[in-house]
């Protein structure tokens, strides 16, 4: 069983990001996920009992509000990914 439940997040203004903090939100909260994700697939598949991936998100990233954007854009990017996986 692999269990995600990772996440940075800050409200502001998009604008008012620096660059350091956009890649640090991007980082931990997509890249971390995405790397992780094929060596446990590979196990999960040569494994003959069942397996399960759980990746616990937010609703933000089903919607953007106002000082959420960036938070929002990288648990879509999570939901999406988990979402597409899943087939």
């Amino acid at each position: 069983m692999f269990v995600n439940n990772v996440g940075i997040g800050d409200g502001k203004y998009y604008h008012k990001f620096s660059q350091e903090m956009v890649k640090d939100m991007i980082n931990v909260n997509c890249v971390s996920m995405a790397g992780l994700l094929p060596p446990v697939l590979e196990g999960m598949i040569k494994r003959k009992t069942k397996s399960a991936i759980i990746n616990l998100s937010s609703y933000m990233g089903e919607s953007g509000l106002p000082f959420t954007s960036l938070y929002s854009g990288t648990k879509a990017f999570n939901m999406k990914l988990t979402e597409g996986i899943a087939y």
